[in-house]
């Protein structure tokens, strides 16, 4: 199902508004390979979100990390530690 937006929508949502509604953020116990996921990519003065898959969860010296592929030649490589204490936001797609 898809919906379309406006930007013309008074007050404009922000995209984690917009995502928590839609979606439940999740925890490292909730990914697996292959798993569809949003990534809230914003930065502090842009923000977006990208629709991602869990391309793999490997162990590296510093702890565990999941590889995201967003079908971008740059795939971002992040550690358990920050999905932990959300410093990086994973959202279940919605479906």
């Amino acid at each position: 199902m898809y919906e379309q937006l406006s930007l013309f929508v008074l007050p404009p949502s922000r995209n984690g508004e917009y995502v928590e509604q839609k979606g439940q953020r999740l925890t490292w116990h909730d990914l697996t390979p292959g798993m569809t996921v949003i990534y809230d990519c914003s930065t502090q003065s842009h923000e977006w979100l990208m629709v991602t898959t869990v391309q793999k969860i490997v162990q590296t010296p510093d702890g565990l990390r999941v590889i995201l592929n967003g079908g971008r030649k740059s795939k971002p490589l992040i550690n358990r530690r920050h999905i932990d204490t959300g410093s990086v936001k994973l959202y279940r797609e919605v479906s």
